[in-house]
């Protein structure tokens, strides 16, 4: 996958993106609530920046009013996704899971 198609892909997939626009919130009306830069968000879900950190992985939790261990779970299989394309799977699962509209986003821990 490259180009245009490839970006689209990712973009559309991002797990902060994708419960984002679940709630019709704009990037100003999320960095608010969340505590962070429009700026932030912005390169969190273009994939400029990968490291969240766990507060920032917690308010956005929070915000969304989904597991903290959930939403972790699935920004770590999104940024493994943008390293590695022929993951399309992957994404395909988590971009599934995520548009369910549940409240919650659960995956199992491994192990």
């Amino acid at each position: 996958m490259s180009g245009f198609y490839s970006e689209r892909f990712k973009r559309e997939l991002n797990p902060i993106r994708v419960e984002r626009r679940k709630r019709k919130w704009s990037v100003p009306t999320l960095a608010q609530r969340a505590g962070c830069s429009k700026g932030t968000i912005g390169r969190l879900e273009r994939g400029d920046q990968k490291d969240i950190g766990v507060r920032q992985t917690q308010a956005f939790a929070d915000v969304f009013g989904v597991s903290w261990v959930g939403l972790a779970t699935a920004w770590l299989e999104w940024c493994d996704v943008v390293k590695n394309a022929d993951s399309a799977a992957v994404a395909v699962a988590i971009a599934e899971e995520l548009e369910q509209g549940d409240d919650t986003i659960e995956h199992e821990a491994p192990g």
